[in-house]
């Protein structure tokens, strides 16, 4: 009986790490997240950004194909930091429908998305990567 209450223990504490952990992804695998945009670190080129990424994925071949969409109502941010720490802000625009639309060849290593707010209020965003 001992036994079943630990790993009952054991399995839910690591549910709870996977839950609170940002999302990630391995080529080849698509994903939606939704959220809200925003957080409490400022960033001169993207406005406020949450502390951990919103989502992380990595390139395992040399290049690949990768697009990625931002939705949503507010003044959302698209902060990408690539494999070697360089970092790219894409701002949301009403002539693009209000969406940020990324596509591209990415080389091989992880990158991190922050969806970032240019004011700080934050609000709902659906953020989709397609590999």
């Amino acid at each position: 009986m001992k036994n079943i209450a630990t790993k009952n223990i054991a399995s839910l504490l690591i549910a709870t790490a996977v839950a609170a952990a940002p999302t990630a992804a391995v080529y080849g695998q698509s994903a939606e997240i939704s959220g809200t945009s925003g957080g409490a670190q400022t960033s001169a080129e993207c406005g406020f950004v949450p502390a951990q990424p919103d989502h992380s994925f990595t390139i395992t071949q040399s290049a690949a194909s990768v697009s990625i969409e931002v939705s949503g109502t507010g003044d959302y941010t698209l902060l990408m930091v690539g494999p070697d720490g360089s970092r790219e802000c894409i701002l949301a625009h009403d002539f693009d429908g209000g969406a940020i639309q990324s596509r591209g060849l990415y080389k091989q290593g992880t990158y991190n998305l922050y969806v970032g707010d240019i004011d700080g209020t934050g609000a709902p965003f659906t953020l989709t990567v397609q590999q």
